[in-house]
């Protein structure tokens, strides 16, 4: 999108349930990153949720308001499904000419769109519009229960054209904007491949990180796992799978320890079950290593099969072996499909990328806006 299309003094409030300096993760990372692209271009307003009230102004165009939460009371509430104490953060939201939610099964995105839709009809006759993406997370169902929330939604903005199946009770359109890496950070080093193979993620059932550990037994190779321990029963099960001691569990990896890894593995595995778009395909693309991933989610939209990575089947650790096998004996083909992966990030997935084609998004809410208007 070009600059002298987006609107002078455009406003916009993006809302997430946590802060990425509180708990790092891909659904924290995201909200993060994409205000920062797109305050090179708009006025950005991330507001976030945890322990205490804080203002941070990173920039001229970016602020970041957090606000005190409840989110120590599991199942229902937590770091990903925040209970507010105040409801002052909506005077943020009033400020704002879009309101960009993040994770839409949340009490939060419950609460806002109630807000904008309910109790301040006139929103929509000022321009104000909301948009959605979602990244999986978050455990309130009322949406549900009552449809009218996500029939309310102006904009899904989703992460892959997998995740549409989710909203498309609600919404006969939606627009992608995928996710993108930090390329000066995630990036090629002066390193030489090892002979491993690398899972980052988090020890949960739904990774499928049991048929991967099943993969590795009768290879050459070791397999590392830079995961945030979220399910001890499902570990101890993955260590009694390693017979042959090819696992090397790494449960707090720096940024530097993961993107060494990235560079050092012939290859990254994502065996998952389920994934709407994982952020770590696109760290370790960037790093210049291919991945092998299961034909579920969005994954297979990034990974051109052959090209910068393999798709297999879900639940089959002998074609994963298969396919980890043929970069053990083949280890050019690692650096060849890495080099193909690391072109197609500059390609589309920057954060830049990303923020242009949510600009596109958010342009064509306000054009619709002002001929409705």
């Amino acid at each position: 999108m070009r600059s002298d299309k987006i609107p002078n003094n455009l406003k916009v409030a993006h809302i997430s349930p946590t802060y990425f300096k509180d708990l790092i993760g891909g659904g924290e990372r995201y909200p993060w990153e994409l205000a920062r692209a797109l305050s090179k271009y708009i006025n950005v307003t991330l507001i976030v949720f945890g322990s205490d009230r804080q203002t941070e102004e990173i920039s001229e165009t970016l602020k970041v308001e957090k606000y005190p939460a409840i989110v120590s009371l599991p199942p229902l509430l937590s770091n990903t499904n925040p209970f507010p104490l105040k409801l002052s953060f909506l005077r943020e939201i009033n400020k704002a000419d879009i309101v960009h939610i993040h994770q839409f099964n949340t009490l939060i995105s419950c609460l806002i769109i109630g807000y904008a839709r309910t109790v301040v009809p006139k929103l929509r006759i000022k321009n104000k519009f909301i948009c959605v993406t979602d990244h999986g997370g978050g455990y309130f169902k009322l949406s549900k229960l009552f449809p009218i929330i996500g029939k309310s939604v102006d904009l899904y903005m989703l992460v892959s054209h997998f995740s549409y199946k989710k909203f498309a009770r609600y919404k006969d359109d939606y627009h992608v904007i995928y996710g993108g890496v930090d390329t000066s950070k995630f990036r090629p080093l002066n390193i030489e491949k090892e002979n491993n193979v690398l899972f980052v993620g988090k020890i949960l059932r739904v990774k499928g990180i049991d048929n991967l550990v099943k993969a590795v037994q009768g290879l050459d190779t070791k397999l590392k796992v830079d995961a945030k321990l979220l399910d001890k029963n499902y570990l101890n099960l993955l260590i009694n799978l390693d017979r042959g001691n090819k696992v090397i569990f790494n449960f707090n990896a720096t940024d530097k320890e993961l993107i060494y890894d990235y560079n050092s593995a012939l290859v990254t595995v994502l065996p998952s079950l389920s994934d709407i778009f994982p952020l770590v395909v696109l760290e370790s693309m960037a790093c210049g290593t291919p991945v092998i991933c299961t034909d579920t989610g969005g994954m297979p939209e990034i990974i051109e099969d052959g090209k910068n990575g393999f798709i297999v089947p879900l639940n089959d650790p002998k074609s994963l072996e298969e396919k980890i096998k043929y970069f053990i004996d083949n280890p050019d083909e690692s650096k060849r499909m890495g080099a193909n992966a690391r072109k197609m990030i500059f390609e589309d997935f920057t954060w830049d990328a990303v923020a242009r084609r949510c600009l596109e998004g958010y342009n064509e809410l306000l054009n619709k806006g002002n001929k409705e208007g």
